[in-house]
C-alpha cells in the first residue's frame, strides 16, 4: 500500500517589498505540488510612513490573490501593529507558532526568494528523508558552495552551515533552534566561555552572540552554531532551488552590487520535479574542504570579535563598533 504524501505548509513573512514578494509568491505558485500546499502569509504593519506605499500594494495584491490562486489554501494574517524581524514575537515567529499547532513540519521563506519549479518537491522529499536521520535539523534549498563537488549525489549534508533562503523543518527539529531563542540563555552561554576563547576561531561565534544580546535580535544561522555538532546537520542540493533578490539593500541585510548581480543571475534548477540521486555517503571530507575554502576566516571580523569579547569580559559591557552615521548616507 502506497504511503500518502505529506505536504508541508509554507510561511512567508512580508511587509512592503511588493516586487520581491510578488515574484516570490508567484514562483512558489508555479511549483509542482503548489495545489497541494497551504501557504501562510504574514503581512506586518508598517513601522513608519516610508513603508506604507509598498505595504498597501501588497495588501491590495493579497486581497485579489485570496480569491484566485494556485495553492491548496492561501491564508493571510494581517498584523495590527509592527511585529518586526528577529524578535521573539516577530512576524515570522507568529506564523511559526500558528503552523506548529496543527502541523509536524513546515517550510519557511523570506519574501525576496525566487524558487525553482521543484522547490516544494525537494523540500517535501527532504523532510521525509530527515525523519530517518536524527542528526539533520533542516533542509536548505540554496547550495552555498560555488565549487562543484565530485559526487554522484545531487544532495549532500554538512554540520556547520545553514541557509534560510527557503528552508524546511520538522517541528520537533526546529525546537532545537528555538530552545536557544532566549536572551537569558544566550547570556549564560556567552558567560560560560573563558577569556582564552580569543585564541580560538569560535570567538567569532561569541562575538555574534554578543551582537544579538546588544541588539535584542535573533539570528538563526548564528544560533545553529551553538547546537552540538551531532544535532545540526543540514541537507543541501548540489544545484540551488532558489535565487535571492534581497541583496539590493531593501531589507534588513546589506549586500553589494556584485553579490546582488551574482544572485539575480544565478542559474537554478528548472526541472519540474525532484528525484534524489544518492549513490554514496552524503558527507565526505571533500565537503568540509570545500566549505573551508569557500568561507575563509574574515580576520577583520575575528579581530572585532576578540575586542568585543575581551571588553565584555573585563567590563560587562558590549561594544558593537557601529559604522559612523555619515558612512550610511
Amino acid at each position: 500500500m502506497e504511503v500518502e504524501k505529506i505536504f508541508a505548509p509554507v510561511c512567508i513573512p512580508t511587509l512592503s517589498r511588493y516586487e520581491h514578494f510578488k515574484r516570490c509568491l508567484e514562483s512558489l505558485e508555479r511549483c509542482t505540488y503548489a495545489d497541494k500546499t497551504d501557504v501562510f502569509v504574514g503581512l506586518d504593519y508598517p513601522p513608519s510612513e516610508k513603508y506604507v506605499n509598498g505595504w498597501k500594494k501588497i495588501d491590495d495584491y493579497l486581497a485579489e490573490k485570496e480569491n484566485h490562486h494556485g495553492f491548496k489554501n492561501l491564508y493571510v494574517r494581517r498584523r495590527d501593529h509592527n511585529c518586526g524581524v528577529g524578535k521573539l514575537n516577530s512576524n515570522s515567529m507568529l506564523l511559526y507558532k500558528e503552523i506548529s499547532k496543527s502541523n509536524d513540519r513546515y517550510i519557511f521563506s523570506e519574501d525576496d526568494n525566487e524558487f525553482s519549479p521543484n522547490f516544494l518537491a525537494y523540500c517535501n522529499w527532504g523532510l521525509e528523508y530527515c525523519k530517518k536521520d536524527e542528526r539533520i535539523i533542516a533542509i536548505c534549498s540554496f547550495n552555498l558552495l560555488k565549487t562543484s563537488l565530485k559526487t554522484n549525489n545531487n544532495v549532500y549534508i554538512y554540520n556547520n552551515a545553514y541557509c534560510a533562503w527557503g528552508s524546511a523543518f520538522l517541528i520537533e527539529r526546529k525546537e532545537r533552534l528555538n530552545s536557544y531563542y532566549d536572551f537569558k540563555k544566550i547570556k549564560l552561554l556567552v558567560d560560560s566561555y573563558p577569556l582564552s576563547i580569543i585564541f580560538n576561531r569560535k570567538v567569532v561565534l561569541v562575538g555574534s552572540l554578543l551582537y544579538m544580546l546588544k541588539k535584542k535580535v535573533i539570528q538563526g544561522d548564528t544560533i545553529l552554531q551553538v547546537i552540538p555538532d551531532d544535532k545540526k546537520w543540514c541537507v543541501f542540493p548540489t544545484e540551488s532551488k532558489v535565487r535571492n533578490w534581497g541583496l539590493d539593500g531593501s531589507g534588513v541585510h546589506d549586500g553589494t552590487d556584485k553579490s546582488y548581480q551574482n544572485q539575480i543571475n544565478l542559474s537554478i534548477d528548472m526541472n519540474s520535479d525532484f528525484e534524489p540521486s544518492i549513490e554514496e555517503e552524503l558527507f565526505s571530507p571533500e565537503i568540509t574542504n570545500a566549505f573551508n575554502a569557500e568561507f575563509k576566516a574574515n580576520y577583520r571580523d575575528w579581530l572585532r570579535s576578540i575586542v568585543r569579547f575581551t571588553f565584555y569580559k573585563l567590563t560587562g559591557r558590549i561594544v558593537l563598533f557601529d559604522k559612523p552615521k555619515w558612512m550610511n548616507k
